[in-house]
């Protein structure tokens, strides 16, 4: 369908660590997944909308486990002329895009971290485009070899 777009993209890694550690030897395997989608559609009038989603699974990376998170946004637009569009979106609506993770291997100890960052925003843009709308053109009927026969007289 024309007014539809849809795009997709996954991925799945395997991760090994292996080598001399302060604590010791280091041998760690980890396998992660990732996956990322977008809908986007026309409703008509200039009208669009867009909603956008990821999710990545926990990283065994080294001594370090990130932990999984996910996030969904979403927005909608309005095409007022050739040149002016109003678009208003959300990002991270339920502000699940948290970093977190657990440090392994080290001595007698564990550590775990949680940063909570500024993930969720809400955007209202105007964009107006400057300049002409078309580019003229002159057009030319005359090829390469044209150009090159006119470029030596024989």
């Amino acid at each position: 369908f024309r007014w539809l777009d849809l795009q997709f993209r996954g991925e799945i890694a395997r991760l090994h660590a292996r080598g001399n550690f302060y604590t010791g030897h280091l041998d760690n395997i980890g396998y992660n997944g990732y996956i990322q989608g977008m809908l986007g559609f026309g409703l008509g009038k200039g009208w669009r909308a867009q909603t956008d989603g990821h999710y990545q699974t926990n990283i065994t990376q080294a001594q370090f486990v990130y932990g999984s998170k996910w996030g969904l946004n979403t927005g909608v637009s309005k095409q007022i002329s050739d040149r002016t569009s109003v678009r208003l979106s959300v990002s991270d609506i339920f502000y699940t895009n948290i970093n977190r993770g657990v440090i392994n291997d080290l001595h007698s100890a564990r550590a775990n971290y949680r940063n909570v960052g500024d993930t969720r925003r809400f955007q209202l843009a105007f964009s107006f485009r400057f300049g002409k709308s078309s580019v003229s053109r002159t057009s030319s009927n005359n090829d390469s070899a044209d150009e090159e026969r006119n470029r030596v007289k024989l």
